[in-house]
């Protein structure tokens, strides 16, 4: 049975519902049923209650594209996380990722975070509300309804594990809170968070379905709340939180990390991580191989709807965001995201997986021509997620939106050149408009090939079916095969840095690199997070026709700080007395 995989499903009538009309005082209070409709209403039919959960999920499940620009409702104005590493560099046009990159996190300036908190609460209320009224809907069968609360509860879950990749410990909430309940609720441990994550993904689990029927195509299934589950314990099991010494002194410790590290959580996240690849085999979600690897990747992080999707966030109508702050434009105010030398150096070079020579700062140019053969030379994943220089990109050169044109791009004088364009996710794109935007991807299965390789090596060393797991993604890429017993790779930590690379490679600028990072306890280091950030510079020749030669350059110095490994709460919030604010803010 072909899997109908999980992007975000939106029934024929959305009817954004009438909500929120009174005031309140806490965002774990904030009421989303008001006056206009009485929640007697909402719930009184079939075609009223899909409305509500359609627009459920679209509060809950996470968007990583640029939104609007005046737009608060999903995280950071105009930028993408991977601008807050060493992925991307944002150029020419004000961003939040910009502004951030500059002052880190700012508790007193809800524009200098990179997540919303209220829209957290937001959506996992609006999931309580579904799950407490459902049974009220007269033309619903009962197991139908079971299902329905069990996709709610999953997305809950997913909410959750990402309150938990920001702030640690975070309140439980496990119904509707109105006025006369005590919303005082303080911050659940780590390990009470990752608990309550994991029985949810339980619950959900036991009664998903593994697909749908194709008018339902895209909502929640088994697979979800597998994954869901499996991220959740690989970040429990990582070093910022698996760990005897937390990041930061705190007076609650327990808020931000486990009380002492356990190796068997390791083996927890593995045996999770294992579930969904058996899932998967058992349900026709597969890492997509028909011997192309450019054809492959492209495909798998482009094409909606396809082999390797287990969650998408599907949405592409009014993404202007997409158009005008994502993809590159030449020239104007707005340049789009580049790929910085610091993060180029994880590409590999060609199919022999040998590294590439790339100039470092204080070298003599080197000719434009030693740019181009070096570009050409690169993986396929790299051309999927990139645009040359002077060049058509490799996976979009019919678009007439990306035709290279010298004269719109300086490269010289610019303050912000790089080595490259991101240019990820448009494989065979069509979109010219700037209301056509692209499926934002949730949960990929080489993610899980990738987390299970992980796992399994830092559990065990020189484990076989870690080889394995981390083999299947590199045949997909094309890159030969490691074998156990190959002298480069055959120590634990050898091939932990061979898998993070692959990791860094493969899931590039799909929201994981910010938060690897961190869990890794590696984002402190010069040029990840923080830091000097290099690039190329480019020069023309006189009649601005071609570039002439290249060389490396220092973009920029950027800010952080050890309590950044934390996202910092709203200092509005925090002062109503409830939360206990992350060290260092």
């Amino acid at each position: 049975m072909k899997l109908k995989k999980a992007t975000i499903f939106i029934p024929v009538l959305i009817g954004v519902l009438i909500i929120s009309t009174f005031s309140c005082t806490k965002y774990l209070e904030k009421p989303l049923v008001g006056s206009d409709i009485i929640e007697d209403s909402v719930f009184a039919s079939r075609l009223r209650a899909e409305s509500f959960l359609a627009e459920t999920y679209k509060h809950l499940l996470p968007f990583g594209f640029p939104y609007f620009a005046g737009d608060r409702t999903f995280r950071m104005r105009r930028s993408i996380q991977a601008s807050l590493c060493d992925e991307a560099d944002f150029s020419i046009g004000a961003s939040e990722g910009s502004r951030i990159n500059v002052s880190g996190f700012v508790p007193n300036n809800v524009e200098l975070m990179n997540d919303v908190f209220a829209k957290n609460w937001d959506g996992i209320r609006r999931a309580y509300i579904f799950i407490e009224n459902i049974d009220n809907v007269p033309d619903i069968a009962q197991n139908e309804k079971e299902q329905m609360k069990a996709e709610c509860k999953a997305m809950i879950a997913l909410r959750y594990s990402h309150m938990l990749k920001h702030y640690g410990g975070v309140p439980i909430v496990t119904k509707r809170l109105n006025s006369e309940d005590d919303v005082n609720i303080p911050r659940a441990s780590v390990a009470e968070v990752v608990d309550f994550i994991v029985q949810l993904c339980d619950e959900a689990a036991s009664i998903l379905p593994n697909s749908y029927s194709t008018q339902w195509h895209g909502r929640v299934t088994k697979g979800v709340a597998l994954a869901t589950k499996a991220r959740t314990l690989l970040f429990a099991a990582s070093p910022l939180f698996n760990t005897n010494n937390p990041v930061l002194p705190f007076e609650e410790p327990e808020l931000i990390a486990y009380p002492s590290f356990d190796l068997n959580r390791w083996r927890i996240a593995a045996d999770a991580n294992k579930d969904v690849l058996d899932w998967a085999l058992a349900n026709g979600c597969h890492l997509i191989e028909s011997g192309n690897p450019f054809d492959d990747f492209g495909k798998a992080v482009s094409q909606p709807d396809n082999a390797e999707i287990i969650l998408a966030y599907k949405g592409r109508a009014n993404q202007n965001g997409f158009t005008q702050f994502y993809l590159p434009n030449l020239g104007g105010f707005n340049e789009g995201n580049g790929i910085p030398l610091n993060f180029l150096k994880n590409f590999f070079y060609k199919a022999d997986g040998s590294d590439q020579d790339w100039p470092t700062l204080g070298d003599d140019p080197l000719p434009f021509s030693d740019y181009l053969e070096k570009m050409e030379q690169m993986e396929p994943r790299f051309k999927q997620s990139a645009w040359v220089y002077g060049r058509s990109p490799h996976n979009n050169s019919n678009n007439p939106r990306f035709i290279w044109d010298f004269n719109a791009v300086d490269g010289y004088n610019h303050g912000y050149t790089h080595t490259a364009k991101l240019l990820k996710f448009v494989y065979n794109y069509q979109g010219t408009n700037a209301n056509y935007g692209q499926d934002w991807i949730i949960y990929r299965l080489a993610e899980f090939y990738l987390n299970y390789a992980e796992a399994l090596n830092e559990f065990q060393a020189n484990n076989p079916e870690a080889y394995g797991a981390l083999n299947a993604i590199r045949k997909r890429a094309g890159l030969p095969l490691i074998a156990t017993d190959d002298p480069l790779y055959s120590g634990q930590e050898a091939l932990r840095q061979l898998i993070r690379r692959e990791r860094a490679v493969e899931l590039y600028a799909e929201e994981h690199r910010p938060y690897d990072v961190r869990r890794w306890r590696i984002a402190h280091e010069p040029g990840v997070v923080g830091g000097d950030i290099y690039s190329f510079r480019y020069t023309r020749n006189e009649s601005r026709t071609a570039y002439t030669d290249y060389s490396v350059y220092h973009v920029e110095n950027r800010f952080w700080q050890n309590k950044m490994y934390f996202t910092c709460f709203p200092q509005a919030e925090v002062n109503k007395g409830y939360l206990l604010q992350n060290p260092g803010y």
